[in-house]
């Protein structure tokens, strides 16, 4: 697999045009970072992709039923799949850096945030992918993106809308 949209934070909305982007860029497979659980399986049935999805914040109504981390390992890379809340991303990355020591993860994938991050720590990529609906800012688009492990490991940032500060 060399292409594989990562998702988050869709909250309900977007999913055609979200859908529509990931068949464009001929993604293989989605990883879906919560907020909201469900929109996962959507996104899948949309594309015809299989979608590995965790739980987000505001999926507290299915907690029970779904897992909220997932470790899968693509091309040899070890990824871990979290949204990110239990870590506290929204402070810092401290708490996913242990977590990535601890068991070994050469990506780790996050969202929550809204905010669209990509970093390089100790041989580890911390990627958020941002929001496909929801920017946190006014000067922020809009996203999600593809996560390419052809030769590497390579973050691509899909706009889905320029930031509202440039809407006019």
């Amino acid at each position: 697999m060399k292409k594989i949209a990562i998702v988050s934070d869709t909250h309900g909305r977007f999913l055609d045009e979200t859908a529509r982007l990931i068949n464009e860029n001929n993604c293989e497979y989605i990883i879906f970072l919560g907020d909201y659980y469900l929109d996962g399986p959507e996104l899948s049935k949309k594309t015809s992709l299989e979608c590995l999805s965790v739980l987000g914040n505001n999926d507290f109504e299915i907690y029970e039923q779904y897992d909220d981390e997932a470790f899968i390992e693509i091309n040899g890379y070890r990824i871990f799949a979290c949204h990110g809340h239990k870590y506290k991303v929204e402070e810092n990355l401290k708490r996913l850096q242990e977590k990535a020591k601890k068991d070994k993860y050469d990506i780790c994938l996050f969202g929550h945030t809204h905010v669209y991050h990509e970093e390089k720590i100790d041989d580890t990529f911390y990627f958020n992918p941002g929001s496909p609906t929801i920017s946190k800012y006014d000067y922020d688009p809009t996203t999600f993106a593809i996560m390419n492990l052809e030769n590497g490991v390579k973050f691509e940032k899909i706009i889905l809308a320029p930031p509202i500060s440039d809407r006019k």
